[in-house]
Order: structure tokens, then C-alpha cells, then sequence
């Protein structure tokens, strides 16, 4: 194991700066705060000016806020865990990040005919990411 690390030159780094490699090879799980989910995620927006751009805006501040409500506890048994297990089916942000960039992508009525509830309003955003998210595990199952 030591003449792996020392081939690559990274044992002598380690043993001059132990605490540098902390978070790589002893894992300890950290709270999950709405900030670090948010920014997991990239929004693919319409050309500024437009009128999609405007609805996809509201959308983004729906999806900010849920998440605050979320890690505050209002939207039991929703936890921001639950949400990033969904999202990409880990409960903890690796140490080193995802090797994909997640994005949010919307999908407009105008475009095709889609199967998605609209989400016009803060409550029923809410109410379908929740509904959504929690009723997940039975996709599929008949």
C-alpha cells in the first residue's frame, strides 16, 4: 500500500500534511444543508428576456425555497437526504463531488405533450416534488 502512495509521490505529502488527507480516507458523515444541494444542481434556462425565462426564474426560487423548508424541518418525513437519494441515489455528498453535473432541466406545455404536472404556484410545486419524492419507492411495483 505504502510503495503505491510513494510511486505516485503522494506518500511523502501525506506524511508532511496528514490533515490535508482527513476527508479522503476517514469518512465522517456532515449535516446536509439546503445551500450544498442547491448547488449540486445547474439550471438550464431559456434565453434571458423570454418569456420561458421568466417562468423557469419562478420555478428556480420554488426549488430554493422548498429546499430551505425542507432542512428546516417543515415538510416531515421529506429530509434533504431523501431528496439527494432520489436525485442521484446516494444520502451523502461524495468527498470528492459527483462526476456528473446535475442539471434542472423544464419542460414547457408548448413544446410537446407531456405526462408532468404544472407547477404554477409555490403549493402545488411543493406538493408534486413531495408527492413525487415520497411515493418514489413504489415506481414500478404493482
Amino acid at each position: 500500500f505504502k510503495e503505491g502512495l510513494g510511486c505516485l509521490g503522494l506518500l511523502p505529502g501525506m506524511q508532511k500534511h496528514p490533515g490535508l488527507f482527513k476527508d479522503v480516507f476517514i469518512y465522517e458523515e456532515k449535516q446536509l444543508f439546503a445551500k450544498d444541494l442547491a448547488a449540486l444542481f445547474r439550471a438550464e434556462v431559456s434565453p434571458a428576456g423570454s418569456n420561458r425565462r421568466v417562468v423557469e426564474s419562478r420555478i428556480i426560487c420554488f426549488w430554493r425555497d422548498w429546499l430551505i423548508e425542507v432542512e428546516e424541518g417543515n415538510t416531515h418525513p421529506l429530509t434533504l437526504k431523501k431528496i439527494l437519494a432520489f436525485a442521484s441515489g446516494c444520502t451523502a455528498i461524495p468527498r470528492l463531488g459527483f462526476p456528473v453535473e446535475r442539471k434542472l432541466e423544464f419542460l414547457h406545455p408548448q413544446d410537446n405533450e407531456h405526462c408532468f404536472k404544472a407547477a404554477n404556484s409555490y403549493e402545488l410545486f411543493r406538493e408534486h416534488m413531495e408527492n413525487g419524492i415520497l411515493q418514489s419507492p413504489t415506481f414500478g411495483v404493482t
